[in-house]
């Protein structure tokens, strides 16, 4: 046997001197993602000596040799999948490249940069030529091109899993009691350092060759740091180590398996000791410098809300864990109920203290719904459902039947809790002897992390995906205290309704997913972590009064071309665009008055605007796509911000009654005024006009109207009569047909 086999070497300089005669694929991967090829080919040499189970590289293969097209987003003329060509393909050609698939697809839940300098060590300690390694920048890069096609591959979810039975298992050990007293937990996510993720790469590979002196393993280590490096072991060599607990209890029957992973209380020391054929002992790593880092990646919504009720309320015995479970039902219906999304641009725009409120105009023939971005309880319950970990064969709770109560302390659980909580809370309000006024109480850090989970619920309510495995959300995501902050004003003892902007639910609801766009505000589609995401209302092009948020997730890349984008987003020709306020256009030389006209004689619901059809304008930047709207059959070609139809619907009423629809309306003390879509806004403010834009049956003329950004009065299943009578209670007194 050769030494340089023994040394677990590869000839790095071989393949420099080599890169002229490189397969073409190879290039064209390296120039499709944008990353250095040296980089690509010295990891796909590399995996050669690394050990991955043949799962984990079936699993690889599967995530990285699809090519094929999830849909076709035909509103700005983009695919969504995969191709052939990237680098992920290319390595995935190779059984060397998999075995280094399976490897990044640990990587990449430390972060890409972390990830990258473990990667870089490995190379640089195990290559023959240390002139030619790829920097950490470069790797980085590569990690990051190959994310997009391995976050889905369960690895996260393993070590969550791992990381939800050492909870369990050490769920009233002495530690967790102390920690508890101290209003401390243990977090079972955190990371491992990155010098024993590198020794422990380095020893698999080892263990796992025939004829190594190596013979066995052994790492001891903080509880909360070991999930990840137990998953770690399972996901290289197919099967998971020795795991010995506290008190030398092992956490299943003994196996033949020749690494073991011993958990010990936190501030020890991380030790991983090897053992060769005769029983020398070597130190690989000492370290108590442990970061206080978790891992992340994509999860699926049960791992996501049981990995975060665990961190936040402990074992599911706990008294916070089970106050929480009871409280959550009714938080959610408390904070769907008094949570008031409306549109952006209502900040300069329009004066809601003058216009009526529309509950005040129900009746018995008529029914009135303001725009709701939320979905219907039915659907919050199945969220909530599947976010506590519940079975699917389980009917989710009922929360419209569920029975209102006043606070959530009222609950019999989270009584209890407050109670033992005021005892020991050292807080101002609490003791009454604090000297700091500003210590944070408690009790209000255990509500504030109820509504936390409230906020992922409502979030989560807004996904829909048409992938078997169901919305993939990113473990590691927060939310801003002050989305928090507002949240428990909707379910605190005396609550309140709370207006929240159509950013400030995107502003959570976005990342939650693990996307980046570069701005909230003038976001319209994105494609992050194997996930793209773009708003229902677009694609269908379809007016409704409940789930006008509702977001759709396809699992796969934004393709335009040959190219990959992450986001698309308004194009600044319109971002900042509004209309200017204007108080009369009585002058018939005005240049919009040939876009109204008066109405006299009998009108029934009807479409003027027949062959009018939307049009997207796309152009395409260096890192992101913009897009715009327009109707070509508009005189002069408006070109409209599409954000503002989000704007306008969930600030618009729209109106169902018992009567014919096709009721004639005939016009008597109003002055009635038939409207373009280019310009819905009122006509003139000191006399009773309303305007009607006649678009019956067409979605995208409906649509196209509400670009202005002003709200209107949306006509679903009604006779005209009742849209106008109360085409008062919005500011420009418009009907869209």
């Amino acid at each position: 046997m050769s030494d340089q086999g023994i040394m677990l070497q590869w000839s790095l300089d071989k393949t420099s001197r080599d890169v002229v005669g490189v397969a073409r694929g190879i290039l064209e991967a390296a120039t499709t993602d944008d990353v250095q090829v040296l980089a690509m080919l010295a990891c796909e040499n590399f995996g050669a000596i690394v050990a991955m189970s043949p799962e984990s590289c079936h699993k690889a293969f599967l995530l990285c040799n699809r090519s094929h097209k999830s849909a076709m987003i035909s509103f700005i003329k983009v695919q969504v999948g995969y191709r052939k060509g990237d680098c992920g393909w290319q390595l995935a050609q190779s059984d060397a490249g998999l075995r280094f698939l399976g490897l990044a697809a640990c990587l990449i839940s430390l972060g890409s940069w972390d990830g990258a300098v473990i990667l870089h060590n490995l190379i640089y300690s195990t290559a023959s030529d240390k002139r030619l390694v790829p920097t950490s920048q470069h790797l980085k890069k590569l990690l990051q091109a190959l994310e997009s096609r391995l976050s889905t591959s369960g690895f996260t979810e393993s070590a969550i899993g791992w990381a939800l039975i050492f909870s369990n298992e050490l769920y009233g050990s002495p530690e967790a009691q102390s920690l508890e007293k101290a209003e401390d937990k243990l977090n079972y996510t955190m990371t491992p350092p990155n010098n024993v993720v590198c020794e422990l790469t380095k020893g698999l590979s080892q263990l796992a060759r025939v004829g190594e002196q190596l013979q066995k393993i052994e790492i001891v280590t903080t509880s909360e740091h070991a999930a990840w490096l137990v998953a770690f072991i399972k996901w290289c060599l197919g099967r998971p180590p020795v795991i010995i607990l506290k008190g030398n209890r092992p956490l299943a029957p003994e196996t033949d398996n020749n690494i073991i992973v011993r958990l010990a209380k936190r501030g020890t020391e991380l030790r991983m000791n090897t053992f060769d054929c005769i029983g020398n002992i070597k130190n690989l790593v000492a370290t108590d410098k442990l970061p206080r880092v978790p891992f992340s990646g994509m999860v699926d919504v049960r791992t996501f809300g049981l990995a975060t009720l665990n961190r936040h309320f402990g074992h599911p015995d706990e008294p916070k864990y089970r106050a929480c479970l009871q409280a959550l039902p009714h938080a959610c219906k408390s904070a769907r109920r008094r949570m008031k999304v409306i549109g952006d641009s209502i900040r300069a725009h329009w004066r809601y203290n003058d216009v009526p409120d529309p509950e005040e105009w129900r009746s018995s023939s008529t029914q009135l719904f303001k725009g709701d971005a939320f979905p219907p309880l039915g659907q919050i319950s199945r969220a909530l459902h599947n976010y506590t970990g519940n079975s699917s064969e389980k009917a989710p709770l009922s929360l419209r039947e569920l029975p209102d109560i006043e606070y959530l302390g009222h609950l019999p659980s989270v009584s209890l809790v407050r109670k033992k909580i005021k005892s020991t809370c050292p807080c101002h309000d609490c003791q009454m002897t604090n000297p700091s006024p500003n210590y944070k109480c408690e009790y209000d850090r255990f509500i504030d992390q109820i509504c936390e989970c409230v906020a992922h619920v409502m979030a989560i309510s807004l996904l829909h995906s048409n992938d078997p495995k169901g919305v993939q959300v990113f473990f590691g995501s927060e939310i801003s205290k002050m989305t928090i902050s507002n949240i428990v004003l909707t379910v605190k003892q005396h609550p309140i309704d709370i207006n929240f902007h159509l950013s400030d639910i995107l502003g959570f609801v976005i990342p939650m997913l693990g996307h980046q766009p570069p701005r909230v505000a003038t976001w319209m589609m994105s494609s992050w972590h194997d996930q793209t995401i773009f708003p229902r209302i677009f694609s269908n092009e379809t007016l409704q009064k409940e789930e006008i948020l509702a977001l759709e997730c396809i699992p796969g890349a934004i393709i335009r071309g040959e190219e990959y984008f992450n986001n698309v987003m308004v194009s600044p020709i319109c971002d900042d665009w509004k209309f200017e306020a204007r108080t009369d256009i009585d002058d018939e030389d005005h240049p919009l008055s040939e876009q109204r006209t008066r109405i006299k004689d009998a009108i029934v619901p009807k479409n003027l605007f027949k062959e009018f059809q939307l049009q997207w304008m796309v152009e395409i930047r260096d890192t992101a796509i913009l897009t715009s709207l327009t109707m070509p059959q508009l005189h002069g070609i408006p070109i409209r911000n599409p954000r503002r139809i989000w704007d306008a619907a969930l600030d618009s009423v729209f109106v169902d009654c018992s009567h014919d629809p096709a009721t004639p309306y005939h016009p008597q003390s109003l002055n009635t005024w038939d409207l373009q879509p280019v310009d819905p806004r009122r006509q003139k403010w000191d006399h009773p006009d309303v305007g009607i834009v006649q678009s019956y049956q067409n979605e995208p003329v409906r649509c196209f109207t509400l670009t202005s950004g002003h709200p209107a009065i949306v006509r679903m299943q009604a006779c005209l009569n009742c849209c106008i009578e109360c085409s008062e209670l919005v500011p420009d007194r418009y009907v869209i047909v």
